[in-house]
């Protein structure tokens, strides 16, 4: 069982970056959710489809983070898309 994503784990992987995401208005909350990649990653895809971002931008988000071979590229991406709280 994967712990909870944490906020120290956010601010570290995010660490001194500033982000502007692509889809300012799109809000994710990830903070102590199971902190599994994928459990993120699904989170992640239901916030954007219940904020009407439609289904081509979707899969190319999916394709993005999919393609990633750390947790930490994956968060990063995450936070180019969306608003990560």
């Amino acid at each position: 069982m994967a712990s909870e994503f944490t906020q120290e784990e956010l601010d570290k992987i995010k660490g001194d970056r500033e982000f502007t995401p692509k889809y300012p208005g799109v809000t994710v909350r990830l903070v102590n959710e199971n902190g599994n990649v994928f459990n993120l990653i699904g989170i992640t895809i239901l916030t954007m489809k219940r904020s009407g971002l439609n289904q081509e931008t979707i899969d190319e988000f999916q394709s993005n983070v999919l393609s990633l071979g750390s947790y930490e590229e994956v968060l990063l991406k995450i936070m180019e898309w969306v608003t990560v709280k």
